[in-house]
C-alpha cells in the first residue's frame, strides 16, 4: 500500500497550520533528555507490545 499526499480540505488544512514551518511541522513539545542521548538503549519489541500492569 502506498502512501498518498493528502488533497482538498485536508491539505489546505495542513497549509494553513500554524505548526507548519516551511515543508515541515515543528514539533511544539519538548523532547525528553533521555530521548536525545545516543547511550540510551532502543525498547525491546515485548517493551512496545506488551501492556504491563502493576498493583
Amino acid at each position: 500500500m502506498r502512501c498518498r499526499g493528502s488533497n482538498g480540505e485536508r491539505l489546505e488544512q495542513m497549509r494553513t497550520s500554524p505548526l507548519r514551518a516551511g515543508d515541515r511541522f515543528r514539533n511544539v513539545h519538548p523532547i525528553l533528555p533521555g530521548l536525545r542521548d545516543p547511550d540510551t538503549p532502543l525498547p525491546s519489541l515485548c517493551e512496545l507490545l506488551c501492556v504491563r500492569t502493576y498493583r
